[in-house]
């Protein structure tokens, strides 16, 4: 329990983190709008590649605090919960998907010419989210099978 405890800690912090930035972005958007325009021409997806980063890290910003929820529920009642359960799938699928909408983004932009903003960081970040989701997803299922023999065990007692 005490490595899931510095985990929700460390998930915490990231949480924390992405609240200053959205706090920022919603009180100061005058220097947000001046950095996208000035590089709006070098963008594939023009005005839209900024709004697309910002839903982006809403979502995963969502997964996050989803994430925060599934460790709380782990750290109050334990690991096979049908609530654990479900908030990490949910967690699991929201950065799987993120992970591969941004890889799909990426490969946009490397074939439209744009070498530039494809670079190797954003490629290793895109996948550690997509491969950090479809490890979630794994958990998730090893969850399910660990809640089933938890069932039925407390049944034949």
């Amino acid at each position: 329990m005490k490595k899931i405890k510095i985990l929700f800690g460390l998930i915490l912090l990231l949480t924390f983190s992405y609240t200053l930035g959205i706090i920022q972005s919603i009180s100061q958007p005058n220097i947000y709008q001046i950095m996208a325009q000035s590089s709006k021409s070098d963008l594939v997806f023009g005005d839209y590649s900024f709004l697309i980063g910002k839903i982006l890290t809403i979502f995963i910003y969502a997964g996050l605090i989803i994430s925060l929820k599934w460790i709380n529920e782990i750290l109050k009642k334990g690991f096979f919960t049908t609530t654990s359960k479900k908030l990490m799938r949910n967690a699991g699928y929201l950065f799987l998907f993120v992970g591969v909408i941004t890889g799909v983004l990426d490969i946009i932009r490397l074939y439209a010419g744009n070498p530039t903003q494809a670079l190797i960081n954003d490629v290793i970040i895109w996948l550690t989210i997509g491969l950090l989701g479809f490890i979630i997803l794994i958990i998730a299922d090893m969850a399910q099978t660990g809640y089933q023999l938890k069932s039925e065990n407390d049944l034949t007692i």
